[in-house]
C-alpha cells in the first residue's frame, strides 16, 4: 500500500469549480432538497483542512456556520456523511499513483473523490456514475 501523499497536509481555500453543476443535480436526485439549496450549499465550501491526527487522517471542509469533518486510515472501511441530508455510505481511502482516493464501499454506489496536488494547488475530482467535476484549491 503506497504512502499518504504528504503534500496534501494543509489548509486549502477554494478558487473555483469545473463542471459542477451537472453533477449536483445527478447527485440530489430523489432528493427533497431543492437543487439551489444544494447548489448554495456546496458554493459556500470555502476552506478544506487536511490533516493527521495518529493514525487517522482528517479532511474538514468549512462551510458558512458548519464543518464537515472525514477521519478515516487508509485501507480501512469509514462511515461518510455523503450529502446535505445526512444521507451515509460506507467507503475507503486508498493512495494510487500518489492521489487520495476516496470511494464508495457499495459497487452498486459509484461515487469516488480524488485529491491531486501540484505545487500550491489542490484539485478534488468528484465523480458519480459518468458525471465528473473539479473543485480546485490554493494554499
Amino acid at each position: 500500500m503506497s504512502s499518504f501523499p504528504e503534500a496534501l497536509l494543509g489548509q486549502w481555500t477554494h478558487v473555483r469549480d469545473s463542471d459542477f453543476d451537472d453533477l449536483l443535480e445527478v447527485m440530489m436526485q430523489g432528493m427533497a432538497l431543492p437543487l439551489p439549496f444544494a447548489r448554495s450549499l456546496v458554493s459556500s465550501c470555502h476552506k478544506a483542512i487536511i490533516g493527521r491526527e495518529g493514525q487517522f487522517y482528517t479532511i474538514k471542509t468549512a462551510h458558512e456556520g458548519h464543518t464537515h469533518t472525514l477521519k478515516f486510515k487508509i485501507g480501512e472501511e469509514f462511515e461518510e456523511v455523503c450529502n446535505p441530508m445526512g444521507k451515509k455510505r460506507k467507503s475507503v481511502a486508498v493512495v494510487e499513483d500518489g492521489n487520495l482516493i476516496i470511494r464508495a464501499v457499495d459497487e452498486s454506489d459509484m461515487f469516488k473523490t480524488e485529491y491531486k496536488v501540484s505545487g500550491d494547488e489542490m484539485e478534488v475530482i468528484l465523480t458519480d456514475d459518468d458525471e465528473s467535476a473539479t473543485r480546485y484549491y490554493k494554499r
